[in-house]
């Protein structure tokens, strides 16, 4: 399955904009780098963007000392290589991803390809609800649980137009260190005990002192 098969399923924007590219306000990228950059470095120094539109979040990422693959579906012309589609990759380009990847049906399979492809630290930004947005994002949810969960504590603006934004988010961290492994991923268990491996509930993330 390819990105490109997905996207024509996302919805009713799907003619405005195809590949469900909104840039990322910097500010949600750096108060979530603020508490995860020293682990995120102690994996790797070298990030993947596998999603990374114009840029926004690869110069947050820079600015935290990263050097990043930056990678794209679309040809922009702006930032990293365009024409690489993320859900069609069979290699890894770094051992760290972070993205704020399409929604819908494109997120999960990014979580499930990432997973798939061995990655040891996956952080995706998504809709706060987005376990619970259908029955397949349930059943993700018990199948390869996020090992912390890190909601904003305010909403951001995706469009740029100073409007009040009406749909919180989160950023879901999968942290495959050598102490949790992935002995809890796609187990037949009662979900009930995914408790003791991972969706660690974080304070809420703010402004102070990044903004």
């Amino acid at each position: 399955m390819s990105l490109r098969d997905l996207t024509p399923r996302i919805g009713t924007s799907r003619k405005a904009n195809p590949h469900q590219f909104f840039s990322t306000p910097e500010i949600g990228t750096a108060v979530f780098l603020a508490r995860e950059a020293r682990r995120i470095h102690a994996i790797s120094d070298t990030v993947w963007e596998c999603a990374c539109g114009a840029g926004a979040m690869v110069r947050v990422l820079k600015g935290f000392g990263f050097r990043v693959v930056a990678t794209d579906l679309r040809e922009t012309g702006i930032i990293g290589r365009g024409g690489v589609d993320f859900l069609a990759t069979n290699r890894l380009r770094a051992k760290s991803i972070i993205s704020n990847p399409p929604y819908a049906d494109v997120a999960a399979a990014f979580i499930r390809h990432a997973i798939a492809l061995g990655v040891e630290y996956l952080a995706l930004l998504l809709p706060s609800g987005f376990f619970q947005a259908n029955k397949d994002n349930i059943a993700l949810f018990r199948e390869a649980p996020p090992t912390r969960i890190w909601p904003l504590g305010f909403r951001l603006d995706f469009t740029g137009q100073n409007r009040t934004p009406p749909m919180p988010h989160s950023w879901f961290v999968w942290d495959f260190s050598p102490q949790l492994g992935r002995g809890h991923l796609y187990s037949t268990r009662d979900p009930r005990s995914f408790g003791e491996h991972g969706a660690l509930l974080m304070p809420a993330l703010t402004k102070e002192g990044v903004a």
